[in-house]
């Protein structure tokens, strides 16, 4: 754990302070001594770190430890107060949003859905954000506690420093430069804090933090599924977004040059388009009868061909074999740039099983510099449905006390 410090004692202070705060997302319970080993910070630093947050509240005494093996006294243990505040996350899906409220601790309390229509208007979208959040903050029980922030996770590239989605295919009627945070604020309150990225990388901060990502300095987290495909990126323990918040958009790789079928990009051939779930039923309707043409193949589903492929169906497990060599040359590609540790895969295509996982982990080896051995640990996300939500969390979380410490040193 790096101490950051700086050159005055105030700076100084706020960054020891940060430091130890810091330690909780990690470690759920701590005690005085794990955490002086852990930063370096001497004892008498730490104690005068965990009285102030005792006194606001921000952590809470849970109780004796073990004693140590020589019968020493049993240390006092601590962990953040899941109760001081809450975080508002938001997810915009192109069929729904998902809306939730997180404690301190980025725990999911409550999680509501809303649908909407296919390309929905800006403003109906942002009305049901601001009503909830109108109704949320306005509540007795909400109002006695801090409100840390709210975070919007959005489809599409995204401008997180101006609050802006620069633009999103599944919302081609938003135009460029939607400045969503700006109407948030004017729908609700100009005092609430708002953040706003790209959903896969809230996804791969819960997964850095509170996921299998937790030891990864270079990773990126690939969600794929029946709306498209994208990634989030992790070097040295910081997002990686982009000079043009371009960062992660593998699904508008392009994988086959030749391909006249249009993304809805705008462009051709991209790896998104060479994966769908439309290709991946119409694929197997053509092998499921070449294998028995009475097979009846007009209900098939995605679901279907995965539980099949799991199943030892040889034209279902021939379709997921083909996929997982499309899968395989879009990740390959991304392992090229930025030679990671660790790829987790999130999204629908999680419901492949372990069969895709398989034959995906076989053929990544075999794609560019095959003489070469290559360690990429591929598994699938720790956070299945509500990644984004506690990603959003997170994030909301660590700027709010960022800002609470008065430092000027970013964490993420």
């Amino acid at each position: 754990m790096k101490n950051f410090t700086g050159s005055k004692p105030k700076t100084v202070k706020h960054s020891n302070q940060k430091t130890v705060l810091r330690l909780f997302k990690h470690h759920e319970i701590l005690s005085i001594t794990e955490a002086s080993k852990i930063t370096g910070l001497s004892k008498t630093t730490v104690i005068k770190i965990f009285d102030y947050l005792l006194k606001q509240n921000i952590i809470i005494s849970t109780g004796k430890g073990d004693s140590t093996t020589s019968g020493g006294k049993k240390p006092e243990l601590f962990e953040l107060n899941s109760k001081y505040g809450y975080a508002l996350s938001i997810h915009i899906l192109s069929n729904k949003l998902m809306l939730s409220i997180a404690d301190t601790k980025a725990n999911i309390i409550i999680t509501r859905l809303a649908p909407i229509k296919e390309d929905e208007s800006v403003d109906k979208v942002t009305n049901i954000m601001a009503n909830f959040i109108n109704e949320i903050t306005s509540k007795p029980e909400y109002e006695k506690r801090h409100l840390l922030g709210i975070s919007i996770a959005a489809q599409g590239v995204t401008d997180s420093i101006n609050g802006e989605i620069l633009t999103s295919s599944r919302f081609p009627s938003w135009k460029y430069r939607t400045p969503i945070i700006k109407i948030l604020k004017e729908k609700t309150s100009e005092d609430f804090t708002f953040n706003i990225d790209n959903q896969i990388r809230y996804i791969s901060l819960a997964e850095y933090m509170k996921g299998k990502a937790k030891n990864s300095g270079e990773f990126f987290v690939l969600k794929a599924g029946s709306d498209g495909v994208g990634s989030g990126i992790i070097i040295n323990g910081k997002l990686y977004r982009g000079n043009n918040y371009l960062a992660g958009e593998i699904g508008h790789m392009r994988i086959d040059p030749y391909s006249t079928e249009k993304c809805h990009c705008g462009g051709k051939g991209c790896f998104e388009t060479l994966v769908t779930y439309e290709r991946i039923i119409n694929r197997a309707k053509i092998l499921y009868k070449a294998e028995d043409s009475s097979a009846e193949t007009e209900a098939l589903t995605a679901s279907d061909i995965f539980y099949d492929s799991n199943h030892n169906h040889p034209a279902a497990m021939k379709v997921m074999d083909e996929f997982a060599q499309l899968y395989a040359v879009g990740i390959s590609n991304g392992c090229m740039m930025i030679d990671p540790e660790l790829i987790i895969i999130t999204g629908g295509i999680v419901d492949a099983g372990d069969y895709f996982l398989e034959k995906l982990r076989e053929y990544i080896t075999e794609i560019s510099l095959n003489h070469m051995k290559k360690n990429y640990d591929i598994q699938y996300t720790s956070f299945y449905k509500n990644g984004s939500l506690i990603g959003g969390a997170l994030f909301t979380i660590e700027k709010y006390f960022e800002k609470y410490f008065a430092a000027d040193r970013q964490i993420i």
